[in-house]
């Protein structure tokens, strides 16, 4: 008989991220992630979590979604949790940023740029680039701003992942709180002893995990992406697509 061993599912994933860092208790957990992930930006209060679901006001448009968009002291911040790279993914979550500006700027008493638009995407399979991190602002030729405040900070999580491989102290210690989205039950563990909010996102994890109806609600989406991807590859092979 043919043991498998079951899938351990960490926060690369939008649901599982969203499970444990939207938790009021773990609000510490989601501060610390967002003073590494903007880096000489604090973010010292977050207000409210929003409504993630951005209806395009057209019946004929699908609703756009993003995983995470907080209200905090400086503005609005979204997050995107990205487990795989596709085509389409800067154009679709450019068309997520620029809803989430024009709506603050549509709803908002004056035209500002004290306020800051920002969307973090935390990337898993970026190919052919060193970068760690890259900031992408509205400029010209040369770097003069259109507006301040609007920004996309998109991180190879691969790269920051290699640290944790190469078992790099120092960058460890800088980029924990990303390197934690994906490391695995005894990973974590490691981690764990030497801290008390490691810990505690280790615990929340595992409950995760450990429930049934999350599990039954993964499995499905796993089934039905590999179900898209069977569809697609059959298209290509007979040269529909």
């Amino acid at each position: 008989m043919i043991e498998t061993k079951e899938k351990f599912y960490t926060a690369k994933y939008d649901r599982v991220f969203k499970e444990i860092f939207l938790k009021e208790e773990n609000e510490d957990l989601l501060k610390e992630l967002l003073k590494v992930a903007l880096k000489n930006v604090a973010i010292y209060e977050i207000k409210k979590v929003l409504n993630t679901e951005k209806n395009s006001g057209n019946i004929h448009v699908r609703r756009k979604y993003v995983d995470v968009l907080l209200e905090t002291d400086i503005g609005l911040v979204a997050i995107e949790i990205n487990s795989s790279v596709k085509d389409y993914l800067h154009v679709r979550n450019l068309a997520y940023h620029c809803d989430t500006y024009a709506h603050y700027t549509e709803t908002g008493k004056y035209y500002r740029e004290d306020i800051y638009i920002i969307q973090i995407n935390l990337t898993y399979g970026i190919k052919n680039d060193e970068e760690i991190m890259r900031v992408y602002e509205i400029q010209d030729k040369t770097q003069k701003k259109f507006v301040k405040n609007f920004q996309v900070i998109e991180y190879n999580m691969d790269k920051v992942m290699e640290y944790w491989y190469t078992k790099d102290e120092k960058k460890i210690k800088e980029y924990l709180y990303l390197i934690l989205l994906d490391l695995g039950k005894e990973e974590l563990e490691e981690v764990a002893k030497e801290s008390l909010v490691v810990e505690k996102y280790m615990k929340d994890l595992e409950k995760v995990n450990e429930d049934p109806r999350f599990r039954e609600f993964m499995t499905k989406e796993e089934d039905e992406r590999k179900i898209r991807n069977t569809e697609i590859y059959a298209a290509e092979e007979k040269g529909f697509l």
